[in-house]
C-alpha cells in the first residue's frame, strides 16, 4: 500500500477520524519542532559560553556611565540654549512693544539692535 492509497483511505473516512488524523499529525510536529529548537538553544548556549569569559563586565560598566554622563552633560546644554533662547526672545518681544507703545520720535532701542549676550550659536558652527 503506497502513501497515495493511504491517503484516498483517509479520504473517505468520516470527518470525525480525518481530525484526529490531524491533531495527530499536528503533536507529532510539534514534538520534532520543540525538540530541534531545544538542541539548538542548548548548542548556542556552549558556543556562546567560551566566548563571554573574555568580556570584562567593569569596562562594559565604566563606559555606559561614561555615555550616560556625556548625555547627561549634553541634555543640559541644550536645556540652557533653549532658556537663553526663549528669554532672549522675550527681550526682544518686550522691547519691540515698548517701541510700538513709545511716542514718535522717543529714544527706545530697536529690537533688532539688542545685545543678547552669550546667546549660543545653535546652527551647527563653533560660535567664535
Amino acid at each position: 500500500m503506497g502513501i497515495y492509497d493511504k491517503l484516498e483511505e483517509i479520504r473517505r473516512k468520516p470527518e470525525h477520524i480525518r481530525l484526529r488524523y490531524v491533531w495527530s499529525l499536528v503533536a507529532v510536529s510539534m514534538v520534532l519542532v520543540l525538540a530541534i529548537w531545544i538542541l539548538s538553544f542548548r548548542s548556542s548556549q556552549e558556543v556562546a559560553a567560551p566566548a563571554m569569559e573574555g568580556i570584562d563586565a567593569s569596562k562594559i560598566t565604566d563606559q555606559l556611565n561614561q555615555g550616560k554622563e556625556s548625555l547627561q552633560n549634553a541634555t543640559e546644554g541644550f536645556q540652557n540654549a533653549f532658556e537663553q533662547q526663549q528669554a532672549a526672545q522675550q527681550l526682544q518681544q518686550d522691547q519691540q512693544k515698548q517701541q510700538d507703545q513709545a511716542p514718535p520720535g522717543s529714544n527706545v532701542p530697536d529690537a533688532s539692535s539688542v545685545d543678547v549676550g552669550n546667546t549660543p550659536d545653535l546652527s551647527g558652527g563653533t560660535g567664535q
